[in-house]
């Protein structure tokens, strides 16, 4: 007689671990901190996929901008390389976030890599081109759309060099204080408080280091329906893609309530249908 005691059957007590060979990787591109908050629900949203995230390059202050996003983009580019040797590649973000996905996933291409999916969550903000009419078409955007209305206010009080526009003293800046304290103390992660996050002076010197030009990578772009009409204008940064294989998913709620309780769902489901099928 055995002095141990009986082993209960796997059966009997755990249920067996479930089949993990066929998840797909979905390349969470992040910008900010609290991606990886995003990243989570992604994650128990899209069961048949392993969200697996790519973080941002540490700042460095001896880089100049464009040193900064060279770094950026290889340093993401060998990380989904390693993360995935071989096989089409899925790519989404959100944010500004987004707008890396589509630069790292045009670099990827380069090198020789299918890119069979690029999502990009609702991607505002962008700052007007050099030409006049951009800004007269901001201005009027700002007027007619409430939810970016306040956005005129950070352009107006814009440090501005020949029409183009310029990070040099950062926008905290530009916010006077009366403003920005009750803004940060209502929405603590919200647009206003990403901008007066130290390292936004070199992330947003991207819009005038690249145009994205050259791709023709399909994108899906998840976009609040207030931001519709800002994505759309002929004038403004995005207009380079715009014309391409792009397409445009309505979304609730704005910018910074996008991954809210109340509208999570409507955009997971969007993104889980957008995304390729085992077979594609």
């Amino acid at each position: 007689m055995s002095i141990f005691p009986p082993q209960p059957r796997a059966h009997e007590h755990d249920s067996p671990a479930p089949d993990m060979s066929d998840r797909r990787i979905l390349f969470s591109i992040h910008s900010w901190a609290d991606d990886v908050q995003h990243d989570a629900l992604l994650s128990s949203a899209l069961p048949s996929w392993q969200i697996e995230s790519i973080a941002r390059a540490p700042l460095d202050p001896t880089l100049t901008p464009r040193q900064r996003l060279e770094r950026w983009i290889t340093t993401a580019s060998t990380s989904i390389t390693n993360a995935q040797p071989t096989g089409p590649l899925s790519l989404i973000g959100f944010s500004l976030g987004g707008r890396m996905a589509y630069v790292i996933a045009n670099d990827l291409r380069k090198q020789g890599r299918t890119i069979a999916y690029c999502g990009v969550i609702d991607m505002v903000g962008e700052w007007p081109s050099i030409r006049p009419s951009s800004l007269r078409r901001l201005a009027a955007l700002m007027r007619d759309v409430p939810t970016i209305a306040s956005w005129w206010n950070l352009i107006r009080r814009g440090p501005i060099s020949r029409i183009r526009w310029r990070l040099k003293w950062g926008l905290a800046r530009c916010i006077p204080h009366s403003r920005r304290v009750p803004l940060l103390a209502g929405n603590p992660n919200g647009e206003v408080a990403r901008y007066l996050n130290h390292s936004v002076r070199a992330t947003w010197q991207l819009v005038s280091i690249l145009r994205l030009s050259e791709s023709t990578i399909p994108i899906t772009l998840f976009a609040t329906q207030s931001s519709v009409t800002l994505y759309k204008s002929p004038d403004l940064l995005w207009s380079p893609i715009v014309g391409r294989p792009i397409n445009v998913i309505a979304i609730p709620g704005n910018h910074t309530t996008v991954f809210d309780v109340e509208h999570f769902d409507s955009l997971a489901r969007a993104i889980e249908k957008s995304l390729p099928s085992a077979s594609g």
